[in-house]
């Protein structure tokens, strides 16, 4: 049976463009039709035409004309919704078009899922007819407009005559707001988003929307004030902590920056530098990247639309440049403000305290920033006492002065606290604070010249809101230039007009004077995000067990048996003269490679097995937004220095951050052993094979006892990070980064492990309850580890301590095999789990704000019981951004109540 559908036209004086509107609705099929037509206080003799034409063309289904005396489109459309006769309800205005299929598919795809509230389709945008030259189309599903509350209030995608809704939905939001003449349809998004109205895209462009002159979208003033008066609208029925209220400052910048460009495009020129101008004044971004968005959304917004767009047109044009003389004005003369703004206070959610201390020191009022900042560090190391090392003094005693780069920054950034606590409040210190302030964000942004775009980016943005300085203006304009050329070149324009003004007060960084390429930020965090990766894990079963703790189950659909020793993997890539090269893990202080490339002998870039570095999760919520693995590949800097050039065969094994155990083990060593395995004994004994697992002793004597590799054959990429081959042989990566293949796992487990029913595997002895110890790490404390082991021995839950360090991978694995409950912090070693017996129970501890799912993959393939449990001590976030890098590299400060709770719920799961 086909669908039944109700089609809502509210209508005025649309004389020209009826004829063509009930054309292409009489066209559709596949659908039982009821046309619903609102004729709102005509004047021209619309109703009767309309009747005539639908008469003319023959349709079969009814029309019923409902006659109002001019209550506005939003009534109109209710009134139609009201009077129809069918639960699916679709509109079209009447100078507005169905293309083929579009109610059939938007109904089908409605009927097929039930849970389904609304479904929009892309749209066409034209002047005279929709295949005329000029016309743009309009996908917003390609930018990742979605239908939840996060994605509607920032994409606001939404056109009237591409929606159809179920009756239920509009009856349960009460339609459109009578009382909006314009932006009606963003307010029903936002309120049904809100209300949990579950949408999705028919990913096709099935409606065409004319661009009349006497329409709404040309009514620009109006239609930019109802817009943000929605927004602000809706933004405060929000509940006070919702995360969305807390973004509302930058959704109303975006907002407006976006009207701002309409306005500019449309010809209103006064109307575009009036909203381009309170834009800045309203940014929450900062100057740098505000500037960046308002140049790069006016691209952005064009190329949403399919309209040409030159970045030198926007630059060079009169409004930008008036606009431009605006912000230069700011900039040379940034207040430096002694007024009263609100007071600081350390009451709230640390993280809105700490921004608002930044936000103080952005807008001019240095010291009332300084005051918030210090008196919420003194808070939280208060609440921390006794809960670690957190007094900057112990610290920086424990870090000393080695020559690690990342630590010397660190205790830069102790330093620089302990300053900030001492100081008195005076106004004479607080030039001394801001200076040693935009010192280390300096530092921190040098540590990441070349290697992370983001990690540099973040820190100049707010070095330069401190300290403006055309040179940190013009390193952004390098950093940007690959994923944001318009406002790349803006920044660099500003630039250029900003030291030809100002005698810039300080010397310009020497790392940023350094011409080292660099690499293309995606604006992805990668496994930093914390909400994308627990998002990936959305199929999967969470149980809670204690306070902080989960229990993850895999779904059904993932449980696949291990793949047999012969399956069918990935064929090698015999490239003639190809070359690879990866970013210099030597001359990055974390020492990890962050990319690789692989290219033909004809330069052509291979990009399946290309990968940069940060990957992100499925669930990424820039998924759509992050460039292909062509354009990533394409985008990332050739090498610059001369391959080395090798003779032979090559087989180069290298992955990202092949140098740290948890990659080594579970990514670059089954490759390579996959990779040798397919291929004859002639090939492998005059094989080079070049690999950045590093020269440890331990790891290159494993791969000559387990693979056979002689010293002689192996090239360290970490000292050769550039290669051309006479044949260059190029294994399948194994696995997605960070979620190794059944493949992979079942190669070490065949390698590493005693056959099943063997005198070794009989020797393994009793099972094992153990707690895997990390090495220390300044990098990545662990705090209370004697403590915890203390208080579990006491609890009647005693674990035996190994440090997997000090065995070989062997030993490593006869360990875990003999395991029934593992327990170990993040980052000990836990990617031994591979090892694991099917059934071991594993508890992982993490620090707040990072837990990424790196071991549900092993917990997948080898059904293991995993529970994670979040430790609650939180890093003071001074600390947090100033001296750990994020998340990522805070301490763990082990909860011995916490984890022993989570512990025994663990061992009395059945």
């Amino acid at each position: 049976m086909v669908a039944r559908v109700s089609l809502v036209i509210p209508f005025r004086n649309a004389l020209p463009w009826l004829p063509a509107c009930l054309a292409s609705v009489a066209i559709q099929r596949e659908v039982a039709l009821d046309l619903v037509a609102v004729d709102d206080g005509s004047s021209d003799g619309s109703a009767a035409l309309l009747d005539l034409t639908w008469r003319q063309l023959g349709s079969p289904a009814p029309l019923r004309i409902l006659r109002l005396s001019g209550v506005g489109v939003s009534a109109a459309r209710n009134a139609g919704w009201r009077a129809a006769q069918a639960d699916l309800i679709a509109f079209l205005d009447a100078d507005d078009l169905c293309l083929p299929g579009r109610l059939a598919a938007q109904a089908q795809q409605l009927e097929a899922d039930p849970s389904l509230d609304q479904v929009l389709c892309g749209w066409r945008r034209f002047h005279q007819q929709p295949s005329e030259p000029g016309s743009w189309e309009v996908r917003p599903w390609l930018e990742g407009a979605g239908f939840d509350p996060a994605s509607a209030f920032r994409h606001k995608a939404v056109l009237p005559s591409a929606w159809m809704l179920r009756r239920r939905a509009l009856e349960a939001c009460g339609g459109f707001d009578p009382g909006l003449a314009h932006a009606e349809d963003v307010d029903l998004l936002l309120r049904l988003a809100q209300a949990g109205a579950a949408g999705a895209w028919q990913p096709r462009v099935l409606c065409a929307y004319r661009l009349n002159p006497a329409g709404a979208s040309r009514q620009l003033r109006r239609q930019s004030q109802a817009l943000l008066w929605v927004l602000g609208r809706r933004l405060a029925s929000l509940p006070a902590g919702d995360p969305l209220r807390q973004q509302g400052p930058e959704l109303l910048f975006a907002a407006r920056s976006w009207s701002g460009w309409s306005a500019w495009v449309e010809g209103d020129q006064p109307l575009a530098l009036e909203l381009w101008r309170t834009s800045w004044g309203a940014s929450p971004l900062g100057p740098a990247r505000t500037w960046l968005h308002l140049a790069q959304s006016a691209e952005r917004a064009s190329a949403r639309v399919g309209r040409p767009f030159q970045t030198e047109g926007l630059l060079s044009h009169p409004t930008w440049r008036h606009l431009e003389d605006h912000v230069l004005s700011a900039l040379l003369r940034r207040p430096r403000r002694a007024g009263s703004p609100p007071p600081p206070s350390a009451d709230g959610p640390a993280e809105a305290l700490h921004q608002r201390g930044w936000d103080l020191l952005v807008h001019g009022f240095e010291a009332a920033g300084l005051a918030q900042w210090r008196q919420q560090l003194q808070a939280e190391l208060t609440t921390l006492a006794g809960q670690g090392p957190w007094s900057p003094w112990e610290l920086a005693a424990a870090w000393g002065q080695g020559q690690d780069p990342v630590l010397r920054v660190r205790v830069q950034g102790l330093r620089w606290l302990e300053e900030l606590l001492a100081w008195d409040g005076q106004q004479p210190a607080v030039d001394t604070l801001i200076t040693g302030l935009v010192d280390l964000l300096l530092a921190w942004a040098g540590l990441a010249w070349g290697q992370s775009g983001r990690g540099a980016s973040a820190r100049l943005e707010k070095a330069f809101a401190l300290r403006p300085h055309p040179g940190l203006l013009r390193a952004l304009a390098r950093l940007y230039r690959n994923n944001a050329p318009t406002g790349a070149a803006a920044l660099a324009q500003l630039a250029a007009r900003l030291e030809h003004q100002s005698a810039p007060d300080a010397a310009e960084p020497e790392f940023l004077l350094e011409q080292r390429p660099q690499p293309p930020d995606r604006g992805c965090e990668g496994p930093g995000c914390h909400d994308c990766g627990l998002a990936s894990l959305a199929s999967w079963g969470s149980t809670p067990l204690a306070p902080g703790t989960v229990l993850w189950t895999a779904p059904p659909s993932l449980l696949a048996p291990a793949p047999a020793p012969d399956a069918q993997v990935a064929p090698l890539q015999r490239l003639a003269g190809g070359c690879a090269w990866i970013r210099d893990p030597l001359a990055n202080p974390w020492g990890t490679t962050t990319a690789l490339v692989i290219s033909a002998g004809s330069g052509e870039r291979q990009p399946a097995l290309c990968r940069s570095y940060p990957q992100p999760w499925p669930a990424c919520r820039l998924g759509e937004l992050l460039a292909s693995p062509a354009a990533a590949a394409a985008a990332e800097p050739s090498p610059g220095s001369a391959p080395l050039e090798l003779q032979g065969q090559v087989l180069a094994v290298v992955d990202l951050s092949a140098e740290i155990h948890y990659h080594w083990l579970l990514e670059q060593l089954p490759r390579l052993g996959l990779a040798l395995d397919a291929l004859d004994p002639g090939e492998r004994a005059s094989l080079k094979v070049w690999h950045n697992g590093g020269d440890d002793p331990a790891r290159l004597a494993l791969l000559q006892r387990l693979l056979g590799l002689e010293p002689r054959q192996l090239i360290d990429a970490r000292r050769h990070p550039h290669i051309r081959a006479e044949q260059l042989l190029v294994p399948p990566f194994a696995g997605r980064f960070g979620w190794p293949s059944g493949h992979a796992q079942s190669w070490l487990r065949r390698r590493l492990l005693p056959s099943p029913g063997s005198r070794e595997q009989a020797q393994l002895g009793p099972r094992r309850r153990l707690w895997l110890s990390r090495q220390p790490s300044a990098r990545r404390p662990v705090w209370g580890e004697a403590a915890l082991l203390e208080h579990l021995k006491r609890q009647g839950m005693g674990l035996e301590r190994v440090d997997l360090a000090g065995m070989d991978l062997p030993q490593q694995a006869a360990t875990l095999a003999a395991a029934e409950l593992v327990v170990a912090p993040h980052g000990g070693a836990l990617a031994n789990l591979v090892f694991a017996s099917a059934g071991t129970r594993v508890l992982e501890l993490h620090q707040p704000r990072y837990a990424p799912p790196y071991f549900h993959g092993i917990v997948q393939h080898q059904g293991l019981q995993l529970a994670s449990c979040e430790q609650p001590a939180l890093t003071p976030a001074l600390y947090r951004e100033l001296v750990f890098e994020g998340s990522l590299c805070e301490p763990i400060a082990l909860d011995s109540q916490r984890t022993a709770a989570a512990l025994q719920a663990l061992l009395d799961w059945p």
